[in-house]
């Protein structure tokens, strides 16, 4: 998704120009630097009148209403809008290249998740190229955002994916560990997206393979 299409969402879904403009500003910043961006906007700034959560990633905007409990619980306050970029990826990401669709994310006691047990659930997805398949060493990685909290978790789940596409569980780490003594609770936003990598073995190189899916849950 190009800068101009990001520029026509926001010129037809915020009510006013000053709002348009800090979110337009945020993407072209974003895509300077040539990281990935979140924003969440209150209602009141939005020609919808819901509480919006967006999600750049310089190809792709992934928009998601929240209800208006998610909205207070996540601090967004009235007439507000909260705007974070993301650090760029070390070691840098290669340039995406869509394979594969994911079609749906489903995460198991969405409703009420326990920090302490793993995160599991299923996902579909459909291949580009049936003859082709994607990547054998592929991820689902889940990066779970809150506004309110500066520690960055990402987690992968391997998987091997085979055309023309199918429906697979996935798992992850819990969210309490030592190094994440005191994990969020509340709603959390969740952004799912396979990619693939030569090893995961050691640090190396990944790449973006497929769109986008967010989700929110309740973290206990």
């Amino acid at each position: 998704m190009s800068l101009k299409l990001a520029e026509m969402w926001v010129t037809s879904a915020f009510n006013g120009l000053h709002s348009a403009r800090d979110a337009m500003n945020l993407f072209e910043k974003a895509a300077a630097e040539g990281v990935e961006a979140t924003l969440m906007a209150a209602p009141e700034l939005m020609n919808n009148g819901k509480c919006c959560l967006v999600h750049w990633t310089g190809h792709e905007l992934v928009v998601l209403e929240l209800h208006s409990w998610q909205q207070r619980a996540l601090g967004i306050n009235a007439n507000t809008m909260i705007q974070e970029l993301e650090p760029p990826a070390n070691p840098r990401e290669l340039p995406p290249i869509q394979h594969v669709d994911l079609v749906d994310v489903r995460v198991e006691n969405a409703q009420h998740h326990d920090v302490h047990q793993r995160m599991t659930g299923v996902f579909r997805y459909e291949t580009r190229d049936p003859m082709r398949g994607p990547a054998s060493q592929c991820a689902l990685r889940v990066k779970y955002f809150h506004p309110q909290r500066q520690r960055r978790v990402t987690g992968f789940s391997h998987i091997h994916l085979a055309a023309p596409g199918g429906e697979l569980p996935f798992s992850y780490d819990p969210l309490f560990t030592a190094q994440n003594p005191d994990p969020w609770r509340g709603p959390v936003v969740l952004f799912f997206q396979l990619v693939a990598a030569q090893s995961w073995k050691v640090l190396t190189t990944s790449q973006r393979i497929s769109n986008v899916l967010a989700r929110v849950i309740e973290v206990a």
